[in-house]
């Protein structure tokens, strides 16, 4: 069974293989160029998302930082509907969200 940290761990990987390309090492000797900065929301709070921030910095070597923001309330059912569409809207770059808010029982599809 797969746990939490590991679904988190394949999304870093997988936000690390999107920018791959976007810093640079540069020669031996030459200053790096500045980190990639990406901000998260989601509707915990910033410090429950440390492991995956962490996480991102060490395997990107310093290259990818994410900063996360906590900005909805979690008891709101329609916060992380709200959350999906402001990473859409680009006001974002990432968001987490339960894997209820793409097909909720009874309700529409949000990421449809």
């Amino acid at each position: 069974m797969l746990g939490r940290k590991t679904v988190a761990l394949g999304t870093v990987g997988c936000v690390l293989l999107a920018l791959t390309g976007c810093g640079s090492a540069g020669p031996a000797g030459t200053a790096m160029a500045e980190p990639v900065v990406l901000t998260m929301a989601g509707i915990r709070d910033a410090a429950e998302m440390q492991d995956f921030v962490a996480e991102v910095d060490r395997l990107s070597g310093g290259a990818v930082r994410v900063e996360a923001a906590h900005r909805w309330p979690a008891n709101d059912p329609e916060s992380e509907a709200d959350l999906v569409r402001e990473v859409r809207a680009g006001s974002y770059a990432l968001g987490v969200v339960g894997a209820r808010v793409w097909h909720p029982p009874g309700s529409r599809n949000v990421a449809g």
